[in-house]
C-alpha cells in the first residue's frame, strides 16, 4: 500500500463518468488515513479532480485535472514513482495482448448464440454414473477446468487489461495505451463480429439443469466491470476513445442494466440477502452512473441502508446470512 498525505485517487475525477457528482465516493474519508492498494493496476494517490483535506473535498481547477499536471505531480512525489513505473510496465507488456471476445469459447450457449456470454458453476461435474454425465453435480470446494473454456476469465482478464491500459494512458498521456484499450473495448462490447451480447442469460449455469441457463448467482460475475468503468471514463479524454465509442458502450450498458433490473436472474439476485445483492447493487450503481442514469442511482443509493446493511448485519455485528 501507498500512504497518501493529501490527495484522493484516480478511482474519483471531478466528472464521474461524464458527470459532475455531488456526493464523490471518497466523502468524509480523512487523506492520513487513505491507503491505496496495488492490485491487477496500480492506481495511483494523484488527485483526479477533487482534493481531500481535513474530511472536505473541493474541486480542483481544471489545469490541475489535466494528465500533464498529473504526471509532474508523480515525479514531484519520490513515494509514488515505483507504483507509477509497475503501471507503465504492466501496460507496456499489454501492448502485444490479443483482444479477447465471447467467441473464443469452446461451447456455445443453449440459445445457439455464441456472442451470448457463457459460465459455468465453479464446483460442478459430470455425474460419473451417468453415461454423459448430466445432469451435473455438486463436488463442494472443487473446481473444475472446464471453466476456463467458457467466458468467465477472459471477461476478468479484459476488464483489468483495460483499466490498466487506461490508467497508463491517463498517468503517462502516451496516446499508444489508449490505442490498446479502445481496441479491447470495441472487440469485447462494440464490434459485430466479436461482441458480448448485454446480457447474463447464461452465467454459472449447470449443465444439464433449468435448460443449462444460467443462475441468478452469474450476475456477479461482470462485478469487475465497475472498475474498469472509472479508468474508462478517464479515458473519454483520449484521442484514441471517440465520441461514437463512447455513445456505444453507454448504449451497451443501460442494456445490460435494464437485463439486470428485469430478468427472472436479476430479480432473484437483488432480493438475496448476502453479498451477492450489495455486489448487484453497487453494478446498478455504477452502470447507471455511466449510462447518465443518475436517478436509478441515487434510488438504490437511497435504499442501501434499510435493504442492505440493517437485514445482513447484525447488532453485535454478525452476517449470518454469509454462512
Amino acid at each position: 500500500p501507498v500512504r497518501v498525505q493529501e490527495v484522493c485517487y484516480a478511482r474519483a475525477p471531478v466528472t464521474l463518468y461524464g458527470q459532475e457528482q455531488e456526493q464523490p465516493p471518497v466523502r468524509a474519508i480523512q487523506p492520513e488515513r487513505l491507503t491505496v492498494r496495488v492490485q491487477h493496476a496500480p492506481i495511483l494517490p494523484v488527485s483526479t479532480g477533487r482534493q481531500v483535506r481535513h474530511g472536505r473535498i473541493r474541486q480542483l481547477p481544471a489545469q490541475e485535472r489535466s494528465p500533464g499536471r498529473i504526471q509532474a505531480r508523480i515525479y514531484a512525489r519520490e513515494p509514488i514513482r515505483p507504483a507509477y513505473e509497475a503501471l507503465k510496465k504492466e501496460a507496456d507488456r499489454l501492448s502485444d495482448a490479443q483482444p479477447l471476445s465471447v467467441m473464443m469459447k469452446e461451447k456455445t450457449p443453449a440459445s445457439g448464440d455464441k456472442h451470448d456470454y457463457m459460465s459455468q458453476a465453479r464446483y460442478f461435474w459430470p455425474d460419473p454414473a451417468k453415461p454423459d454425465g448430466l445432469p451435473y453435480i455438486n463436488r463442494d470446494g472443487i473446481s473444475n477446468p472446464e471453466l476456463n473454456k467458457l467466458d468467465r476469465n477472459r471477461l476478468g482478464t479484459t476488464a483489468n487489461r483495460i483499466t490498466t491500459l487506461a490508467l497508463a494512458w491517463y498517468f503517462s498521456e502516451e496516446e499508444k495505451y489508449a490505442r490498446k484499450a479502445t481496441e479491447l473495448i470495441r472487440v469485447w462490447f462494440l464490434d459485430k463480429a466479436t461482441r458480448m451480447n448485454p446480457n447474463l442469460e447464461y452465467a454459472q449455469m449447470i449443465p444439464g439443469h433449468n435448460n443449462d441457463k444460467g443462475r441468478c448467482y452469474g450476475l456477479i460475475d461482470t462485478y469487475s466491470f465497475i472498475e474498469m468503468l472509472d479508468a474508462v471514463a478517464l479515458l473519454e479524454q483520449s484521442k484514441a476513445f471517440t465520441a461514437k465509442d463512447s455513445k456505444q458502450l453507454k448504449k451497451w450498458f443501460a442494456e445490460l442494466t435494464d437485463w439486470m433490473l428485469t430478468s427472472p436472474q436479476g430479480k432473484e439476485e437483488a432480493a438475496g440477502a448476502n453479498n451477492h445483492s450489495v455486489a448487484y447493487d453497487a453494478q446498478i450503481i455504477a452502470f447507471a452512473l455511466y449510462t447518465g442514469n443518475k436517478k436509478l442511482a441515487q434510488e438504490v443509493v437511497d435504499t442501501f441502508a434499510e435493504k442492505r446493511i440493517f437485514p445482513q448485519i447484525a447488532p453485535d455485528g454478525r452476517q449470518p446470512y454469509e454462512l
